[in-house]
């Protein structure tokens, strides 16, 4: 290849890394603007014109990012889901410590995006939207109880994992802000105690029911 070539494909693709860096911010500016919509007005406050006017940009901008309110929530978590790739405290738990060691770390990122992460909680209270990663780390947190406790009635392993699952989550930490006027720091050492004595509890039910079954 030529020099000439390859100074071609170097600016090509610095024009196409521009591109996209534009593409992904006027993203994001769609995003934000209908974060702030939906903690004014709630899930039924927003069209695609709305947001398009808060974002300062025209509808056929955001009809080829999102064409239509739908694509919009779904793209509201799939940022959601972006920031939480970025934090090691928001990765798939192997162990319950897992969570006791990163709730400070998740806590200050739901800090840092308050308003993006309280139109997500609307949006997943109102339509019970669960994106995928929540999924994953549902399951994750019920193999974890599984394995901690195994001689545990299944029953009690899924309640077990549900209260875990709800310490360490975005609605905890927003109730604990909200209804208990706690800050982030403060909720996430409440939760981390909690979690810790939970931690102990299925330890010892377990070794309960498994010195019982041999009796």
């Amino acid at each position: 290849m030529t020099t000439e070539a390859k100074e071609s494909v170097a600016e090509n693709g610095k024009k196409r890394s521009l591109r996209e860096r534009q593409k992904d911010l006027t993203r994001d500016t769609i995003i934000e603007a209908l974060s702030q919509i939906l903690v004014e007005e709630g899930i039924h406050g927003f069209s695609v014109q709305s947001v398009a006017d808060r974002a300062g940009v025209s509808h056929r901008t955001v009809y080829r990012h999102f064409p239509n309110r739908e694509a919009l929530l779904e793209g509201l978590g799939e940022k959601i889901e972006d920031l939480s790739a970025l934090s090691n405290s928001l990765q798939l738990p192997r162990t319950i410590s897992d969570f006791e060691q990163g709730i400070a770390e998740a806590f200050q990122l739901l800090e840092d995006h308050e308003e993006m992460m309280t139109a997500f909680l609307q949006v997943s209270i109102t339509t019970n939207f669960r994106p995928k990663q929540t999924r994953a780390r549902d399951s994750a947190t019920l193999e974890i109880v599984r394995d901690l406790a195994p001689a545990l009635p299944p029953q009690e392993q899924k309640e077990a994992a549900a209260l875990i699952r709800f310490l360490a989550s975005s609605l905890s930490w927003m109730i604990f802000k909200t209804q208990f006027g706690l800050s982030g720091e403060e909720a996430s050492r409440t939760v981390r105690e909690a979690l810790k004595m939970i931690h102990k509890n299925l330890v010892r039910r377990n070794r309960a029911v498994e010195k019982a079954a041999k009796s």
